[in-house]
C-alpha cells in the first residue's frame, strides 16, 4: 500500500506539474458582491503554489474547492490530493469535495451550473484525470465511508473513459 501511495504522489506531483499559476484575481469568481469567503480564500491562497499549504490549512479552506475559478481549481488541487494521500481521517470532507467536482451535473441543473461543471471538467488533461482517478480509488479502498464508494466508483469511470460533466 505505501509504495502505492508513493506512485500516486509521484504520479500527481508530474502530472501537475506545469500548470501554471491562475493569477492573483483569477483564485475565486464570485457574482456575490462583497463576499467574505471567497474573499477569505482569495487572500489566502493568493500568490502561493500548490506546494506552500498543510493539511491544516487546507482543511480549514476545504471550501476553497468549490470556489476556485477553473483555472485556480486546477492549479490547487493537487494540494489537497497531496495532503490528503494517505491521511484520510485528517483530510475530512476534502476528499469528498474532490469527487463532487467530477460529478456530473444534475439533469435539471441550470445553464449556469452546467456550464460550471463543464469548464472544470475540460479543462484537466487525460493523465490528470486518470491520476485524480488513482487518487480516489485509493481513498475509496480505505474503507472509512463504505456507502460513498460506489459514488467514487462512477466517477473515476467517468474520468478514466473522459465524459463530459
Amino acid at each position: 500500500m505505501l509504495l502505492f501511495v508513493m506512485t500516486i504522489r509521484e504520479s500527481i506531483e508530474s502530472a501537475f506539474a506545469d500548470v501554471p499559476y491562475p493569477g492573483d484575481d483569477n483564485v475565486t469568481r464570485c457574482t456575490h458582491e462583497d463576499c467574505l469567503e471567497c474573499d477569505e480564500i482569495a487572500a489566502y491562497f493568493r500568490g502561493t503554489t500548490w506546494r506552500d499549504h498543510t493539511l491544516e490549512q487546507l482543511r480549514e479552506h476545504h471550501s476553497a474547492i468549490t470556489m476556485f475559478t477553473p483555472e485556480a481549481f486546477h492549479y490547487f488541487l493537487p494540494a489537497f490530493m497531496l495532503q490528503s494521500l494517505g491521511h484520510w481521517r485528517e483530510a475530512d470532507m476534502i476528499p469528498h469535495f474532490i469527487a463532487a467536482q467530477f460529478s456530473p451535473a444534475k439533469p435539471d441543473a441550470d445553464a449556469v451550473m452546467q456550464q460550471y461543471c463543464a469548464e472544470r471538467w475540460s479543462i484537466f488533461s487525460q493523465r490528470q484525470r486518470e491520476t485524480i482517478g488513482a487518487f480516489l480509488r485509493e481513498y475509496s479502498a480505505a474503507g472509512l465511508h463504505p456507502w460513498f464508494s460506489r459514488d467514487i466508483d462512477y466517477v473515476v469511470s467517468r474520468l478514466e473513459a473522459h465524459e463530459p460533466a
